[in-house]
């Protein structure tokens, strides 16, 4: 890790001399228009299950303050 005030911070480090956990130097693997659209989908549909969580419960919490809470 480079922290600042450690012994062995660099203060500019290059990106081709970032190095992994496993001491291998990055791979830039591009993805092809295939994969490229599965990511974007996947993405997509993870943050619209979040979203549809979230207005769940607040259709939830709607529900039960009109139904029960205030009545």
């Amino acid at each position: 890790m480079n922290i600042e005030g450690m012994p062995w911070h660099v203060k500019t480090v290059a990106r081709d001399e970032i190095v992994r956990d496993d001491g291998a130097a990055p791979r830039e693997f591009p993805l092809d228009r295939r994969e490229t659209r599965s990511f974007i989908w996947g993405a997509l549909g993870a943050a619209l299950l979040i979203a549809a969580v979230f207005l769940g419960g607040m259709a939830a919490f709607i529900l039960f303050c009109t139904q029960v809470w205030l009545r």
